[in-house]
């Protein structure tokens, strides 16, 4: 076993950012509950493995806004991991796991000798999912969204994140607006809810906070960043994709 003194914090989180920015998360479904052993009689493999995937799922629960997490598990493909992202799937490549062989075809475009190969890292990835996944951000991103959370009624302990995309306050997902109004969740899509206006005018005061603090944040931060930055082009890139996603985060509350 290796020395236990390696299991730092900083090479945990190592570990982990090389493997979500490197994984192809959509190869490999998920094992089912039902595919594990269980019973009295099971062997020590077995009550290990669904300990394990026990512990995964929860796990995956609590990243559900990344890609790859929740229905699958994903996979390192050494070599096949440095294609660039395309959101465009169908200027991208394909690449699929049969039994014996690793497959990588190329999309639709005809390629000649030369051409940089992508791949579609996801269809609607948001600046958010970009950034803390893989590192970089998209400029103008259509599917960039900002993520609101909101308590139950009475429920100071758990949350449920909502996400509102480009278009103003038309962008806002109807389940948001049911929390707002203290719906239950089940509550029939073509009837009106009933928002009060002391729950307008939070809201509203919630987005202007958090509006006033991305400004705030570019003001008395963005001199010290640049600064810093100068050290190395990583830190500059870093910089850049940072500035992005808060523009993103930027015109979406101004929109709204």
């Amino acid at each position: 076993f290796a020395e236990p003194s390696i299991f730092t914090a900083e090479s945990i989180s190592w570990a982990r950012g090389h493997f979500i920015s490197r994984r192809f998360p959509d190869l490999q479904k998920k094992m089912p509950p039902s595919s594990i052993a269980n019973g009295d009689d099971e062997d020590e493999t077995a009550s290990g493995n669904r300990m394990f995937h026990s512990v995964l799922n929860q796990y995956q629960h609590l990243n559900n806004h990344l890609p790859g997490y929740g229905g699958t598990t994903s996979t390192l493909l050494p070599i096949v991991d440095l294609m660039n992202h395309n959101p465009v799937k169908k200027n991208t490549c394909t690449v699929e796991i049969t039994k014996d062989e690793l497959e990588v075809r190329s999309g639709e475009l005809a390629l000649e000798v030369g051409d940089e190969l992508c791949y579609c890292y996801g269809e609607a990835l948001s600046n958010e999912v970009l950034l803390q996944a893989y590192g970089f951000c998209l400029p103008d991103n259509e599917a960039d969204t900002v993520s609101v959370k909101i308590r139950a009624d009475g429920d100071n302990s758990t949350s449920d994140a909502f996400f509102i995309g480009r278009g103003g306050v038309s962008a806002i997902p109807r389940e948001m607006w049911s929390r707002i109004a203290g719906a239950d969740g089940d509550d029939d899509e073509s009837e009106e809810l009933d928002i009060g206006s002391g729950d307008l005018e939070r809201l509203l005061q919630y987005m202007s906070m958090k509006l006033e603090q991305l400004n705030k944040r570019r003001e008395n931060k963005l001199d010290e960043e640049h600064e810093s930055a100068r050290t190395s082009d990583l830190d500059k890139a870093r910089l850049s994709f940072i500035e992005t996603y808060k523009k993103g985060q930027r015109e979406i509350f101004e929109a709204l």
